[in-house]
């Protein structure tokens, strides 16, 4: 606690200690608008029941941060247009120190919601500062350390491609 004559008594850090939650905090952060700024992400390879999709960078076309959805909030709420120009719905999930957990995991999966958690705490595991340029390049570049926690379009657009083969013949 802070007794200072200038503002009411408060919290803060004592200035000789460094704060790892600041870091992190600067990271999920900075990550975040990142993808916002960009409108772009490399998604990972999908390996569903009967398909699989290979990693591919996806162009967005809006990208919402800390946008709450009932009980959940999703770092990023993101919308992006199919091939088939189908508008689809994309959660985007920073981990750094905290996956996603069990909870809503399982609220994801009732949902049907597409989601994928990035992990950036290899990146800078042993880093002082942020590299920006370098973080950049992860979240737009790279498909590692990143997974898919649901995909429900993937299987679903199997069953559609078959139920289409099924009407043709």
């Amino acid at each position: 606690a802070h007794k200072g004559n200038v503002r009411r008594h408060h919290f803060k850090h004592y200035s000789a200690k460094e704060c790892k939650g600041a870091f992190e905090s600067q990271i999920h952060l900075l990550s975040k608008d990142i993808i916002e700024e960009n409108k772009l992400l490399m998604l990972p390879d999908y390996k569903g029941y009967f398909c699989f999709y290979p990693q591919h960078r996806q162009q967005l076309s809006e990208v919402i941060k800390e946008c709450p959805q009932d009980d959940l909030q999703p770092d990023c709420l993101c919308k992006y247009y199919d091939d088939q120009g189908k508008e689809q719905i994309l959660w985007v999930e920073i981990f750094y120190t905290h996956a996603v957990d069990e909870e809503k995991i399982r609220k994801i999966e009732e949902r049907k919601i597409a989601c994928v958690e990035i992990d950036v705490s290899q990146l800078f595991k042993d880093a002082e500062t942020v590299d920006k340029n370098k973080l950049t390049d992860f979240l737009l570049n790279s498909s590692d350390c990143r997974k898919w926690i649901n995909y429900p379009q993937g299987d679903e657009q199997i069953q559609e491609e078959a139920n289409e083969i099924r009407r043709q013949n």
